[in-house]
């Protein structure tokens, strides 16, 4: 429960920080550089070995909302983005696979715009 609390602190210091570095705030995805991960604490990650992933980064707005077509993080942001994490994913001992139907884990990427 503290690490949850100091952690949504420590967001918060970074959001506020960055957020005074744009007086009219960001204008797009390099000048975002807060991460946030979302799971179900109940999910057993034991025993799961492959994980599929997309090769893109789809950049959600308000179009999308009013069902213009998806957008995607420039191809150089979400290149590095989508590297680094089958990096983390190889260490921790994760295998990528193109079958999705094999796929343990489905990692879908989203920048919120």
């Amino acid at each position: 429960m503290k690490m949850k609390i100091l952690g949504s602190m420590f967001i918060l210091l970074v959001v506020s920080v960055l957020s005074g570095c744009y007086p009219d705030g960001p204008g797009y995805v390099e000048e975002y550089d807060v991460v946030y991960t979302n799971h179900d604490e109940n999910f057993n990650f034991s025993g799961k070995r492959f994980y599929a992933i997309p090769d893109s980064v789809v950049r959600v707005n308000g179009a999308v909302l009013q069902g213009d077509p998806l957008e995607f993080v420039r191809p150089q942001y979400g290149n590095a983005i989508i590297e680094r994490l089958k990096t983390n994913m190889l260490a921790q001992g994760y295998t990528l696979t193109a079958d999705t139907s094999i796929a343990d884990l489905i990692l879908f990427l989203v920048c919120l715009k």
